[in-house]
């Protein structure tokens, strides 16, 4: 970063304050676009979980339904539709309409959108 300083006096310049104020500001940057990368980490964790509330009730169904037909554990169910996603190349919930549908008679049809509580301006989501 280039940075240029100029002076409209022709009194001296007190270079170490200049300095000061110039690693000040850079701190204050730094600090800026740190906090930038941290709220587009959490955007991206609000949409993945957003997106994985939409999902979870198939694949929690696919779950039972093979638990039910290999008479074993839910990690041992939810093991069974990872493998057969990877085998599959698709994504688990994919698997677990799938497997939902075939139980059903029909296919599942597409999970219903999530939608977030929006909190109200001014008001703390602690409980009371």
């Amino acid at each position: 970063m280039l940075t240029s300083v100029a002076a409209r006096t022709d009194a001296a310049v007190d270079w170490s304050q200049v300095t000061a104020e110039l690693g000040t500001t850079a701190a204050l940057l730094a600090a800026m676009v740190a906090d930038r990368v941290a709220l587009d980490d959490l955007r991206q964790d609000v949409d993945d979980l957003t997106a994985a509330m939409r999902t979870r009730a198939v694949i929690d169904q696919a779950i039972g339904v093979v638990m039910a037909s290999r008479r074993c554990t839910p990690a041992q169910a939810l093991d069974t539709l990872r493998t057969a996603s990877q085998h599959h190349n698709e994504k688990v919930s994919a698997v677990a309409a799938r497997v939902v549908g075939r139980v059903a008679g029909r296919p599942v049809p597409p999970p219903e959108p999530f939608l977030p509580r929006r909190r109200t301006p001014g008001r703390s989501s602690a409980p009371a």
